[in-house]
């Protein structure tokens, strides 16, 4: 079943891996991912059942216990960040969010760092960022 387009995809052999198998994929949007582990997690493909779950990117982040997500929108996000706490904050949408949960903190936004399109590459944020 197709969750979005995907970016990359690899698999590591048994053999590397103590007999468990491994694999990663990158998907172009935050979205698509989410879609797929709420499909694919625990699902049985071969006859085994599978974990899936979002990647920690070498220990960086801790994604901690599952938390149920809903996608309000397939449109990437943007906005001005109002509080960074570390590995999660909360932003202004540049446009609202027609949703009915969406007047809840004064309309911002919570966002997680594996949320954010290219924190890795620049991993400091501040108030006031975008």
């Amino acid at each position: 079943e197709a969750f979005g387009e995907v970016e990359s995809i690899k698999l590591l052999p048994a053999k590397q891996t103590g007999w468990t198998l491994f694999g990663f994929v990158i998907f172009t949007s935050m979205s698509s991912a989410h879609k797929a582990i709420a499909k694919m997690d625990g699902a049985s493909v071969g006859g085994y059942n599978i974990e899936v779950k979002l990647a920690s990117n070498n220990g960086k982040v801790s994604t901690g216990p599952p938390q149920p997500v809903e996608i309000v929108s397939e449109d990437r996000v943007m906005g001005t960040l109002h509080a960074w706490k570390g590995n999660y904050g909360w932003i202004s949408p540049d446009t609202p969010i027609d949703h009915p949960e969406a007047g809840k903190h004064r309309g911002q936004v919570y966002v997680h760092v594996r949320d954010i399109e290219g924190y890795y590459d620049s991993p400091s944020l501040a108030e006031g960022d975008r």
